[in-house]
């Protein structure tokens, strides 16, 4: 276990995005954890099945858990075409 769990910081990852591109979140996590690649890092990102067994956060807006999954895996997929190329 490397530590590292993104989806617990789902409603905070969607907040922030107003600030940072995903690439800048990559960057920041890279940075913090350079031993870990980037495929890891991308799986943390979009691993839902522990945070979908607590309960669902509190929206400060009319955001769904579902919804921020979906706009945290576009980003995700986004995010993983532009750094395959």
């Amino acid at each position: 276990n490397t530590g590292v769990n993104m989806t617990r910081m789902g409603v905070s990852i969607t907040g922030i995005s107003n600030y940072y591109t995903i690439t800048d979140m990559f960057n920041i996590m890279h940075k913090k954890f350079p031993f870990i690649d980037v495929g890891h890092l991308i799986h943390s990102f979009t691993h839902f099945e522990e945070a979908d067994l607590q309960p669902d956060p509190v929206a400060l807006n009319d955001w769904t858990w579902e919804l921020i999954k979906e706009k945290i895996r576009n980003a995700v997929v986004d995010f993983s075409h532009t750094f395959l190329k």
